[in-house]
């Protein structure tokens, strides 16, 4: 289960709703880009802020949230 300000929990992954979660793992596969490029990225503070954390404090993002970020590199690059 992910939770999202301590209330919300949904399965790692999975649809809920129109929501999917992905973690740093699932974002480097989807954008394609190396795990290391992704721990990089949120270490130097590019990646956007985590939208809520599983049960062992592992930060997860929204789709959504993935989708508009790399959306917003590709158009800067």
């Amino acid at each position: 289960h992910i939770t999202r300000g301590g209330a919300m929990k949904i399965q790692r992954n999975t649809k809920y709703g129109c929501r999917v979660w992905h973690s740093r793992s699932q974002i480097a596969e989807r954008i394609g880009r190396s795990r290391q490029t992704i721990w990089r990225w949120q270490r130097d503070g590019l990646l956007p802020q985590p939208d809520g954390t599983d049960p062992f404090g592992n930060p997860m993002w929204l789709a959504a949230t993935i989708d508009t970020f790399f959306a917003d590199i590709r158009r800067d690059a």
